[in-house]
């Protein structure tokens, strides 16, 4: 009767054993299911690719303005003035693209250096009437450029007012405003807002914007 107990005894426990390996088994599944990505993670995940993307993106347009700002060029304003000014006649507008930038000259003839003021501007206007400006483009660049002839005439090959449908690279076109009181006016219309530069050279002398493409 003890051998018979044991034997039973040992039955029991042998398929209690096998019922808690079953039992194991079915434990296991739900952490292989909760491997399976729901739309909340899904989500998630997309915000933190796209987070990455934006942050990518500054990255690598801050990494180019300071490029841009070590060669010279930059987005904002600059002006150079001295004693006394230039009586410059206007000879040639001309465009071109070059690697690694786009170039506006204007040439002059005459005694002295030009003074400028420039700077981009989301509201160009004539000087001195204060009339809108329309020129082609999605940023303009003005220019105010002092010490050039006091009489108009002098510069009768540029008719005022009028773009002069000089276009190359982010270049669209660029507006004459003519002069008034010593001072003459551009705007330059591009199909972004871009970092730019100005030189003046010599022989003959030059007014030189620069901008980065």
């Amino acid at each position: 009767m003890k051998l018979k107990s044991l034997q039973s005894t040992a039955v029991i426990l042998a398929s209690g054993l096998v019922l808690a390996s079953c039992s194991g088994e079915n434990v296991s599944e739900p952490a292989l299911s909760a491997q399976t990505p729901n739309a909340t993670t899904t989500e998630a995940e997309e915000q933190t690719e796209t987070t990455t993307s934006e942050a990518d993106s500054q990255t690598r347009q801050a990494a180019m303005d300071s490029a841009a700002a070590a060669d010279g060029f930059s987005t904002e304003p600059t002006e150079k003035f001295g004693d006394g000014y230039g009586e410059l006649r206007t000879t040639d507008i001309r465009v071109g693209s070059h690697d690694g930038f786009d170039r506006l000259v204007i040439e002059f003839e005459g005694t002295g250096e030009p003074r400028y003021h420039i700077g981009y501007t989301d509201d160009p206007r004539q000087d001195g009437s204060g009339f809108p400006i329309d020129v082609p483009g999605a940023a303009n660049l003005e220019m105010i450029v002092h010490g050039t002839a006091p009489d108009m005439s002098l510069d009768a090959e540029y008719e005022p007012n009028t773009n002069l449908g000089l276009a190359s690279g982010n270049i669209v076109d660029v507006y004459n405003g003519g002069a008034f009181e010593a001072t003459s006016q551009y705007a330059v219309g591009l199909n972004s807002e871009r970092p730019y530069k100005v030189e003046i050279l010599h022989e003959p002398t030059r007014l030189v914007v620069d901008f980065r493409n």
